[in-house]
């Protein structure tokens, strides 16, 4: 909810979605030529977008792997 807040759209690019994760662009794109980026994307022409709401579940999702390794 506060990406959607922050980036005031749905849709971010490739390379907003790199600065939120503290990854180069060049690294994402070796993932998804990969097929290994870890959260779904699409492809409008040569631009890939992320889904702002895909991005904050993969957040939640690696704080809940962090708590639960922290708390073992």
């Amino acid at each position: 909810m506060l990406l959607c807040l922050k980036y005031k759209r749905v849709l971010i690019t490739l390379l907003e979605t790199c600065n939120e994760l503290g990854i180069t662009l060049g690294t994402a794109y070796n993932l998804v030529n990969a097929k290994r980026f870890p959260i779904p994307y699409r492809k409008q022409g040569r631009k890939i977008f992320v889904d702002v709401r895909d991005l904050g579940e993969y957040f939640d999702e690696q704080r809940k792997v962090a708590r639960e390794i922290f708390n073992n």
